[in-house]
């Protein structure tokens, strides 16, 4: 299965919920795997070897250069995207009543059109033409 590599910048919202939502179910946690202080992984709360991430920053000759600061990382994504797509709903419903509020204080009905039109007039005011 090739894993969907898309940019952030092309994901909605919608889709990074999906993902969250149809990930192992957590909490994660980081642990040390095979009494080891290299072999760093990221398992299920309640199991102590790495179900959900596996990676080592060396073990006879392999390695990735992984650290606990990545499984750190890994093991706090579902709860870090969590809170950050919670904000986003927050911040996004927040300028849409603001914008709601804006329309009615200058009694207008479509912002875009009335953003235009400031536009125009001091474009006019300025001297610019379209061009």
């Amino acid at each position: 299965m090739t894993p969907n590599l898309a940019q952030p910048s092309d994901l909605t919202p919608a889709q990074i919920e999906a993902r969250l939502a149809a990930a192992t179910p957590g909490p994660w946690r980081p642990v040390l795997a095979n009494n080891s202080d290299s072999h760093w992984g990221v398992a299920v709360e309640g199991r102590d070897f790495p179900s959900i991430a596996y990676a080592h920053a060396q073990y006879d000759g392999y390695g990735n250069g992984s650290t606990k600061a990545d499984a750190d990382l890994i093991a706090n994504a579902p709860t870090d995207l969590a809170y950050l797509l919670a904000e986003n709903k927050r911040l996004r419903a927040g300028i849409t009543e603001a914008l709601s509020s804006l329309n009615t204080a200058l009694g207008v009905t479509n912002m875009r059109e009335w953003v235009e039109g400031v536009r125009l007039d001091l474009t006019t005011l300025n001297g610019e033409t379209d061009d």
